[in-house]
C-alpha cells in the first residue's frame, strides 16, 4: 500500500512514465514489424509488440488501483484486471509531475526509410536494444525505491522481461551481423546479473 500521499504520488509518476513508455514500445515495434522484410525478424518485432502491450496492461492495472485506493494488486489480478485499450489511456494531468521527459523508444519513422531500403534490420535493433536495457534501469530503480511487496514483485517481473526482450534483440543482432552466430544459451544479458 501507498503508505503517504507523497509515496501515493511518486508511484503514480512512475507508474505514468512506464506506461507511457510501454505503449511508445509496442507502436514502435508494431510500426517496425511492418516494415522488416525477413519474416522472421516481421514475427520477433511483432512478438515484442505483444509483450509490451502485456506489459502495458498490467501496469495499467497498477495505475488504476493505486489512483483509486492506494494499493497495488497482486500480479495475477492485475493480469486480469479491465484496462482501456493501448491507444486509449490516459494518465491525469497531476500524475505527470516529476515524471521524466525522456522517452525510451524513439520514432519508428526514424528508422522506417531505412528498413524500406532494406538496410536498416539492426538500427532498428539497435534503437530496442537501447530502449530496453533503460526500461530494464528504470523498472530497477523503481523496484528498489518501492516500499510495499507488491509493488516490488510488479517491477521485478517487468525487469525480467525488459532482460529477456534485451536477451531476444541481442541474439537477433548478432546474426544479423555475423549469420553464424548466436549467443549460447547459457549467457545472459550483461544487466540481468
Amino acid at each position: 500500500m501507498a503508505e503517504t500521499q507523497a509515496e501515493k504520488q511518486a508511484a503514480l509518476a512512475a507508474l505514468a512514465y512506464a506506461i507511457a513508455n510501454e505503449q511508445d514500445g509496442h507502436y514502435y515495434y508494431t510500426v517496425v514489424a511492418e516494415h522488416v522484410k525477413d519474416p522472421k525478424g516481421r514475427a520477433m518485432f511483432r512478438a515484442l509488440a505483444r509483450d509490451e502491450l502485456e506489459h502495458y496492461r498490467i501496469l495499467a492495472a497498477q495505475y488504476q488501483s493505486v489512483q483509486s485506493n492506494g494499493k497495488w494488486l497482486p500480479l495475477e489480478r492485475a493480469k486480469s484486471a479491465r484496462v482501456p485499450q493501448i491507444d486509449e489511456f490516459v494518465v491525469r494531468l497531476e500524475d505527470l509531475a516529476g515524471v521524466p521527459q525522456e522517452r525510451l523508444f524513439p520514432s519508428p519513422q526514424v528508422v522506417v526509410p531505412a528498413l524500406d531500403a532494406g538496410t536498416g534490420d539492426i538500427a532498428a535493433i539497435d534503437h530496442a536494444l537501447s530502449a530496453e536495457k533503460r526500461g530494464y534501469d528504470i523498472y530497477r530503480r523503481a523496484r528498489d525505491n518501492a516500499t510495499d511487496p507488491l509493488a516490488k514483485e510488479a517491477y521485478a517481473v517487468l525487469m525480467s522481461e525488459e532482460s529477456r526482450h534485451f536477451e531476444w534483440l541481442q541474439r537477433s543482432r548478432d546474426y544479423l551481423a555475423n549469420t553464424s552466430t548466436y549467443w549460447d544459451d547459457t549467457e545472459r544479458p550483461f544487466f540481468e546479473g
